[in-house]
């Protein structure tokens, strides 16, 4: 308190340390909290812990505690159980691994913060240095994490305005194949399926309202909504 840093970082092994944890807390200051050696009982009582002090200010890291992490150890889809365990959390990755793999596969997995060790210097000495992040890897997890908030959206699955263009050149629509009478139920038989999509969606055909053409309607003629009729 005495440096005046402006948050907290409780590492996983200090997880089950609640006096630690609720003296921290009281500071109002945010909180990293690491998850690496814990289970869920752990974390739901720290977090219980912190947020009883008023302090809702938490960053929760998914962590494998070994000094480097193998893969097989990283189990990075833990960071969707969290996610959705702790929904009131900042949830993010703390990472031992060797390269930036894992980072992105976290970011990818919703991870929201990356803490990483880093070192100016990989030649020099010290546990830490093989699984350690430089300067140009820092800078190439920070681009990537970029591009991940870009590319991976809301989630709605819906047309985006870069899809006109294929939309209207592309798209499907209902033409006649050959000359149709007025009063003529409009089906497959009497329809092609053809680009750009100037008529009806063929999907109208699936519809149990049945559509019938309300003038006549010339081979190689789109079939619009301004043609046709429900029966």
């Amino acid at each position: 308190e005495d440096l005046n840093n402006p948050i907290y970082k409780i590492a996983s092994f200090e997880i089950n340390d609640i006096p630690l944890i609720k003296y921290v807390a009281s500071k109002g200051k945010p909180i990293i909290l690491s998850s690496g050696i814990a289970t869920i009982e752990d974390i739901k009582l720290a977090l219980e812990t912190i947020r009883a002090e008023g302090n809702n200010q938490i960053a929760l890291l998914k962590c494998t505690s070994s000094y480097p992490a193998p893969d097989a150890s990283l189990n990075l889809s833990a960071i969707t159980t969290l996610i959705n365990q702790f929904p009131n959390a900042i949830v993010g990755y703390s990472d031992h691994s060797v390269g930036i793999r894992a980072c992105c596969v976290a970011i990818s997995r919703g991870a929201k913060a990356i803490e990483v060790h880093f070192t100016a210097d990989k030649r020099l000495t010290g546990p830490d240095q093989l699984l350690s992040k430089n300067e140009q890897e820092v800078s190439e997890i920070r681009d990537f994490a970029d591009f991940a908030v870009k590319s991976l959206g809301d989630g709605v699955k819906r047309p985006y305005t870069s899809e006109y263009q294929t939309w209207k050149t592309q798209r499907k629509g209902l033409f006649a194949c050959r000359d149709i009478d007025v009063g003529e139920l409009i089906s497959y038989e009497n329809t092609l399926l053809c680009s750009p999509p100037l008529g009806l969606s063929p999907v109208a055909l699936e519809d149990k309202a049945q559509i019938h053409a309300r003038i006549n309607i010339q081979k190689g003629q789109p079939i619009t909504k301004g043609k046709v009729y429900h029966a």
